[in-house]
């Protein structure tokens, strides 16, 4: 896991003149903090201890506003979280859109799970998604209209509808559902969200990809939108509507970004141990114990859905005290979830009757 914060920030605004307001992140320093910060942190109380970054706090006022119309810069890398000595390296890389460097491209029909466990090199899987009604219905018009209204996050401050996060342009909104039901939440990089069980009658996780210890959802507006590199435990993303590119490195030292989240996904530099895949919408890709992956959004939309899985994930309980300083809670611990109630990672994998599933 990252040992640092990465706050990811768009650093253009919608329109030039968007009023100031006061984003959720703002509760970090203003140095910490990518975007424009006059008009995303312009907004916060001074007087609120919870915001860090205000328009009296230190860094505020010379960080200054990016002009109109520059590159998201989706995250900042830190050479001290990368061995880059540790990489022999392509010269420039021009990756033929639409390809795959995998060596294991697969039919889902032929996918069991005992394979696929054990298999250690990245897969692209095809066809387990053709039965999704969300492969037209997550459209981006489609899902306004359906969803908008649909709260996405619910925080402790609040419901936050999907259309309310899709207004901004740039942005990676993901969504988290994890198990067991008190393990923890973490503001911005692993935020609670009871979308997937709202949608749940739209797609349905095929069983080899199942028990999951975390189950999420990334969706976004802009090209270019995606993840720096991380590792974890095995995992699976499918890309639901849109095109994704990935890098992926095996296990060792964290390599240095190679896309930058720059519209295009360009491959600035990439290492010679690495792999590029064009994930195509309708793909499932699997990605095995704690191979790094960065990803970057080739379509101006793009919706998916992921987990974690691992075997006996369902039988591993563990869990820690949340570190609340950190931003950390539980789901139980929203005053609307213990007013209301909040689904779990449960109500979304649960397979629903064929009337319901439209």
């Amino acid at each position: 896991m990252r040992s640092r914060i990465l706050v990811t920030v768009a650093l253009f605004s919608l329109t030039a003149a968007a009023a100031a307001s006061c984003e959720e992140w703002c509760k970090h320093a203003c140095e910490e903090l990518n975007g424009n910060i006059e008009q995303e942190c312009g907004g916060c109380d001074t007087s609120d201890p919870a915001f860090t970054c205000h328009p009296e706090a230190a860094n505020f006022a010379n960080r200054g506003a990016a002009p109109r119309g520059a590159v998201p810069q989706m995250y900042e890398h830190h050479e001290d979280r990368a061995n880059t000595a540790a990489f022999d390296y392509h010269p420039p890389h021009v990756h033929e859109s639409g390809a795959c460097e995998f060596e294991m491209i697969i039919d889902h029909r032929e996918v069991n799970r005992t394979w696929l466990l054990g298999y250690n090199k990245p897969v692209l899987v095809r066809g387990a998604t053709e039965d999704w009604s969300a492969r037209t219905k997550w459209e981006y018009d489609s899902m306004l209209r359906v969803y908008g209204d649909s709260a996405y996050h619910v925080e402790h401050s609040g419901n936050v509808p999907l259309g309310q996060l899709l207004q901004r342009t740039g942005k990676y909104n993901m969504g988290h559902m994890v198990w067991p039901a008190d393990d923890c939440y973490k503001e911005l990089f692993r935020p609670y969200s009871p979308f997937l069980s709202t949608t749940a009658a739209d797609y349905e996780v095929p069983s080899y990809l199942k028990p999951m210890r975390t189950f999420q959802m990334g969706i976004g507006t802009g090209e270019g939108i995606g993840v720096p590199p991380e590792n974890h435990p095995s995992s699976w993303f499918a890309a639901v509507v849109g095109r994704k590119r990935w890098i992926l490195t095996p296990p060792g030292p964290q390599p240095p970004p190679a896309m930058l989240n720059y519209p295009g996904c360009l491959v600035q530099k990439k290492a010679t141990a690495s792999l590029t895949c064009d994930q195509l919408a309708g793909d499932i890709l699997w990605v095995p114990d704690w191979w790094w992956h960065e990803t970057c959004g080739l379509d101006n939309f793009s919706v998916g859905i992921g987990g974690i899985t691992y075997e006996n994930a369902d039988k591993d309980t563990r869990t820690r005290p949340c570190a609340v300083s950190e931003g950390e809670y539980r789901s139980q611990d929203i005053k609307y979830c213990q007013e209301h109630g909040c689904p779990g990672l449960e109500n979304a994998t649960i397979k629903k009757p064929t009337s319901q599933r439209a």
